[in-house]
């Protein structure tokens, strides 16, 4: 077993895990923002780690050949600062998708790095009318900009909506004023996406609409009813 009391094996452990631990928990939060127990992820944890040393191994060679303070600036920069650095980058690939344009590009179809098409569109709705239809046949319209939020976890797929309006018989949406509005995951049916650059006339976002028609949507996501959940 390890003597973790002597400070080079330390080092060398530390070396060997943090990496890849920061590398995953960045890249995680622009994902899902969700991480599993680490002990069950400690084997990714050195996996990563031992790609990310590679990458770096001349940096980590002339560290290592040197007992000095920028030896030791040099190195607590590739461990903790550069893993930041590494994952923030993958997690922007992932969410843009640029890899993975690339490799369908050359004929390759990967599996898609987020997990559900929940967290996939929730996660870049970027300003977005919505329909959220309820189990009993009710509708909710809406607006999720910034301030609005979707969770992240699979067992309660809650919708905090920022502004909401009232629809009327003939179609139109109301403006009741200041009002936003919470759903449980338990009660959604499905959700209509309504493109913002056919938003209904008044200020843009919803801000003081007056009676508006329901613009034509875009796309639905239909939510998981396994369970609690919905999504």
């Amino acid at each position: 077993m390890v003597d973790l009391k002597s400070p080079e094996n330390i080092q060398t452990a530390l070396t060997l895990v943090v990496p890849g631990l920061i590398i995953l928990f960045m890249r995680g939060q622009f994902l899902t923002g969700r991480t599993g127990r680490h002990a069950d992820a400690m084997l990714s944890y050195f996996t990563v780690s031992a790609i990310y040393l590679t990458v770096t191994l001349p940096v980590f060679g002339w560290a290592a050949q040197r007992n000095d303070i920028a030896a030791r600036f040099a190195w607590a920069l590739l461990v903790f600062a550069g893993p930041a650095v590494f994952g923030v980058g993958l997690g922007v690939n992932a969410r843009k998708n640029y890899g993975r344009r690339l490799l369908r590009w050359i004929g390759l179809n990967p599996v898609h790095p987020v997990p559900a098409a929940w967290d996939w569109k929730f996660g870049d709705t970027a300003g977005s009318y919505v329909i959220v239809t309820l189990t009993d046949g009710k509708t909710i319209c809406g607006y999720c900009g910034e301030a609005s939020f979707a969770s992240s976890d699979p067992a309660e797929r809650d919708v905090y909506i920022e502004k909401v309006y009232d629809l009327a018989e003939d179609g139109t949406w109301q403006d009741p004023g200041p009002r936003s509005m919470l759903v449980k995951a338990a009660e959604i049916r499905f959700v209509e996406f309504i493109p913002p650059n056919t938003e209904p006339e008044g200020d843009s976002h919803g801000e003081e609409a007056n009676a508006a028609t329901v613009p034509t949507h875009e796309s639905i996501l239909r939510a998981d009813q396994s369970g609690a959940s919905a999504g």
